[in-house]
């Protein structure tokens, strides 16, 4: 049987679908502090590719799942509704009903129409608010407004001037506010920076300088290292050097795939296609240097930190329909359970208002149904 131990670098199973991990080298007796992270973070890597993958494959499937499923029903349960709001307008202005069963029927449209407004200020459901309520819908959104400046001036001490703005107008001025205020701080350290050189805020001194200097240089290694991957990478796979046909299409695929990587800051991809190009193999990737593997993995730390993002931006559209539930734990199994639930709760509408719509026909059966509903006093 093969002995892997006496490989001078290893892949493991764990790793097996990663395309570099650096392993033991014959001239170390175990890996270096530098080799584990770098190992780390391409497992890390690995794995949010892998997950952004699922997301972004799992997106198209829901996307497709909501035109050709939720929305018909959507569309269907809003139309049945207003229908029915209708049907109820018509009762109460037939002069069948009394002032009772007229009161109780207008608290009914009331409370119907305000949930159909939510999110969707239709004129001709306004006009239907505002003929049964006592309150008008303008009023009432005012009101949302008020209450939406009153928390951002607990929150941030002030609220922005002029008219009244809807929710959404309020909270961008109190980003605006937010920024504002940061801003201030930074010309506030720039003046304490004037006055004392010697303050902790300012950037100029000693240690501060230092740290960023530092900072700068880290990074500029960092991104010095992706430049002569690219570098090495360019020079061999140039498809303008190449006569055989086959050969050129081959190194114009790679030479594509590098300079995406590039753009990209990709130094995994930048690495995997040395080894796909033969430039480099695992033995030595195994025998790189501490201080270029130091390099190597701030730049594998970005792009960890990007996938995050990236993977971040997509779960948080879901997180916000499904409000309550562990971020941490939503997966796209639970997300298309929860649009299952959906669609079966709408289908359940449906038939329910199909079924009122007929019954309600009869106005013996609303008067009838009328007597049983408790309406509370507005």
């Amino acid at each position: 049987m093969h002995d892997p131990s006496a490989q001078p670098c290893l892949i493991d199973e764990r790793s097996r679908n990663s395309p570099i991990r650096i392993g033991v080298a014959d001239t170390r007796p175990s890996l270096t502090k530098a080799r584990k992270v770098f190992n780390r973070w391409i497992e890390r890597i690995d794995e949010q590719r892998r997950q952004l993958a699922r997301w972004q494959a799992f997106s198209a499937t829901f996307q497709t799942r909501v035109a050709q499923d939720y929305e018909p029903l959507r569309r269907k349960r809003h139309a049945q509704r207003f229908m029915l709001l209708r049907r109820f307008d018509q009762a109460h202005d037939g002069g069948a009903l009394g002032k009772r069963e007229q009161s109780r029927l207008a608290s009914v449209i009331v409370d119907q129409v305000s949930a159909m407004l939510e999110g969707d200020d239709d004129p001709v459901l306004i006009a239907l608010h505002d003929k049964y309520s006592d309150l008008p819908y303008e009023d009432i959104r005012r009101g949302q407004a008020d209450a939406m400046k009153a928390m951002v001036e607990d929150a941030f001490g002030a609220t922005p001037d002029g008219d009244p703005n809807p929710p959404d107008d309020v909270m961008k001025a109190a980003e605006q506010s937010m920024a504002s205020e940061e801003r201030g701080e930074e010309r506030a350290d720039e003046a304490m920076a004037d006055a004392d050189p010697s303050y902790a805020g300012d950037p100029r001194s000693a240690r501060a300088r230092a740290r960023i200097e530092r900072e700068q240089v880290l990074a500029e290694a960092a991104t010095q290292s992706v430049r002569e991957a690219w570098r090495k990478l360019a020079s061999a796979l140039h498809p303008d050097r190449e006569l055989d046909p086959a050969a050129r299409e081959r190194k114009t695929v790679l030479m594509q795939r590098a300079n995406q990587a590039y753009e990209a800051r990709d130094l995994l991809q930048l690495l995997t296609l040395q080894i796909e190009a033969g430039q480099m193999d695992l033995t030595r990737l195994a025998e790189t240097s501490d201080s270029r593997l130091a390099q190597y993995n701030r730049v594998l730390k970005e792009q960890s930190e990007a996938l995050a993002a990236e993977i971040d931006a997509i779960v948080a559209g879901y997180a916000m329909s499904l409000a309550g539930f562990p971020r941490h734990r939503l997966t796209p199994a639970v997300v298309l359970d929860a649009l299952n639930q959906d669609i079966a709760a709408l289908r359940r509408d449906c038939q329910s208002l199909a079924h009122d719509l007929t019954l309600f026909k009869d106005i013996r059966v609303l008067k009838g149904w009328l007597k049983t509903l408790r309406v509370s006093r507005r």
